[in-house]
């Protein structure tokens, strides 16, 4: 027997078998329904507000101007050294 001549026989069946099994993966994928996802509509704000970054409504202008113009609550005193609050008095 001519063992260059059966290796090249062997070669060529396998190519062939793995030519086959691509072409009947593509024709399986081709043949595959397709299931279209809907995508979500982007709709931009209006011109006149600012979205709030967390999924809620639309922040008008006019209402950000009034909360950054408003004077902050009166906070608790802080003591000179928050560190010596507690400390006895010698």
């Amino acid at each position: 027997m001519n063992t260059e001549n059966d290796n090249a026989h062997l070669a060529l069946h396998g190519i062939l078998a793995a030519l086959m099994f691509c072409a009947a993966i593509a024709v399986f994928f081709h043949a595959a329904p397709r299931h279209e996802t809907p995508s979500a509509a982007v709709t931009a704000p209006p011109a006149d507000c600012l979205p709030s970054g967390s999924g809620g409504p639309c922040i008008p202008f006019d209402q950000i101007q009034k909360m950054m113009s408003a004077q902050p609550d009166a906070s608790d005193p802080v003591p000179a050294n928050p560190a010596t609050v507690n400390q006895e008095k010698i």
